[in-house]
């Protein structure tokens, strides 16, 4: 069966078609975020703006990324009061 996919998107089931050694992972990041526009991100960064919704992220690292609004809430929900103190937010 050869899979269809956009670029470097393939579908979840068919993964090992394409490369047997491929094995599937959960990944999961506890972090910091607020909702921003990518007009506030890119300002003073001599960067285009899509004008579109998101949310700024800060990492455990210090990092800094801004992640279009549908992606973020894809990918993450908030901590509830239990799993707050136990990661200590």
């Amino acid at each position: 069966m050869n899979p269809e996919y956009q670029g470097d998107t393939v579908p979840q089931a068919q993964n090992t078609t394409i490369d047997p050694d491929l094995k599937a992972f959960v990944g999961t990041k506890i972090l910091l975020a607020k909702p921003m526009t990518n007009a506030e991100w890119v300002k003073g960064k001599n960067q285009e703006t899509t004008g579109e919704d998101g949310y700024l992220v800060i990492y455990d690292n210090g990092y800094r990324a801004w992640s279009p609004k549908d992606v973020f809430e894809t990918h993450y929900r908030l901590l509830t009061d239990t799993e707050k103190s136990v990661a200590r937010f």
